[in-house]
């Protein structure tokens, strides 16, 4: 997933079709390791991290699009909240955490072709 920041350029092979909306569970490529909501925790802020496969609900996110930009907001199944960038941060190694909806583009991602 490539989080959708306004005004960069990136340059990733987009995916031409996801067929549905999920869930889905995100896979990093080198390990196999899942986009993880740690304990399955349902508070605001909570930092998300990467974890072995469990199947459980806490690794499942819907792809939910975002009202105007074509990009998508990562929903957790468990929690209901959404992965976003912390404080919009187009840092290298800044956190992404889980929080309420809104419409930052720090919660903005699209699903690009590896």
């Amino acid at each position: 997933m490539d989080r959708g920041v306004r005004g960069r350029n990136r340059h990733h092979r987009p995916v031409a079709h996801l067929g549905h909306r999920g869930p889905y569970r995100h896979r990093e490529a080198h390990l196999g390791h899942r986009l993880d909501n740690p304990g399955a925790s349902t508070n605001a802020g909570t930092a998300l991290d990467q974890w072995q496969d469990t199947n459980a609900g806490n690794q499942w996110w819907k792809l939910v699009p975002a009202a105007t930009s074509g990009y998508y907001h990562l929903v957790n199944v468990r929690s209901g909240l959404h992965a976003d960038v912390q404080n919009g941060s187009a840092a290298d190694g800044a956190k992404v955490v889980q929080w309420p909806g809104g419409s930052g583009g720090g919660q903005e991602w699209r699903p690009v072709g590896v």
